[in-house]
């Protein structure tokens, strides 16, 4: 059963990036082909830029501390294929330069 677990992990790990590779965004900048840029517009005229990888290890997060509570099995195939798909996704997201910096200039609205 380990096996069989780690193996989904695996596939939806490469799922995950493949799927954010090919429908995000091409060049630092740009606008995803499907879905937002999720921005928070701050009231100091500055913006806040939540990358996916920083909502999806939040997911992740909040889930897992939902299932450590409740007293769930961490080993459930579902939960370790979103783990998998979380990783994914957000390794693909670290590839841009600008992957850790939140804090910027507000993009002009439309």
């Amino acid at each position: 059963m380990k096996n069989k677990l780690l193996q989904w992990f695996f596939l939806s790990l490469v799922a995950g990036y493949v799927i954010f590779t090919l429908l995000g965004a091409k060049r630092e900048g740009d606008e995803p082909e499907i879905g937002i840029n999720f921005i928070v517009y701050g009231g100091d005229g500055e913006c806040y830029h939540l990358h996916h990888w920083i909502l999806l290890t939040a997911s992740l997060a909040m889930i897992s501390f939902f299932m450590w509570g409740t007293g769930a099995n961490f080993s459930a195939p579902l939960y370790v294929c979103f783990a998998g798909f979380a990783a994914g996704a957000s390794l693909q997201d670290l590839q841009y330069p600008n992957w850790y910096i939140v804090k910027q200039k507000c993009p002009a609205k439309k």
